[in-house]
């Protein structure tokens, strides 16, 4: 399980620096017309590549981790890969021209992406208390 967390974020990876190098070029134009796009699509990307960074040491450390350590690491990396997924894909949709009320879906993400790392406090206060 945790080898398909490497693989989550290796493609979490990429796909933030191809679109974060898209913004950057091939977007600007577009993104720079409204100021609120281009900074949303810019977090987005920030928020990507933070959390594939995260989803990647969560995937290791499951691997190294037994029992309750390991389940409760993939949880909280599975729980990070779908706040990345609503909260940078909103962001991303709005940006680009898609409809306002994804604006509104963006919230749920961060959500979901505090209680990933939530999740991984989780996991290290197990291992303080002895338990795995």
């Amino acid at each position: 399980m945790s080898a398909k967390l490497i693989i989550a974020a290796g493609v979490l990876g990429a796909s933030g620096v191809l679109l974060g190098a898209l913004g950057a070029h091939a977007l600007k134009d577009v993104l720079d017309a409204d100021s609120r796009k281009g900074e949303a699509f810019a977090t987005a990307v920030d928020y990507h590549l933070i959390h594939a960074l995260a989803v990647l040491t969560l995937g290791f450390f499951a691997r190294q981790g037994a029992g309750k350590t390991s389940r409760r690491s993939i949880s909280a990396a599975w729980v990070m890969v779908s706040g990345v997924t609503i909260f940078s894909g909103s962001l991303y949709a709005w940006s680009l021209g898609g409809p306002s009320w994804l604006v509104h879906v963006t919230p749920f993400g961060g959500l979901t992406l505090i209680v990933g790392w939530l999740l991984v406090a989780r996991v290290g206060l197990g291992l303080t208390r002895g338990r795995e």
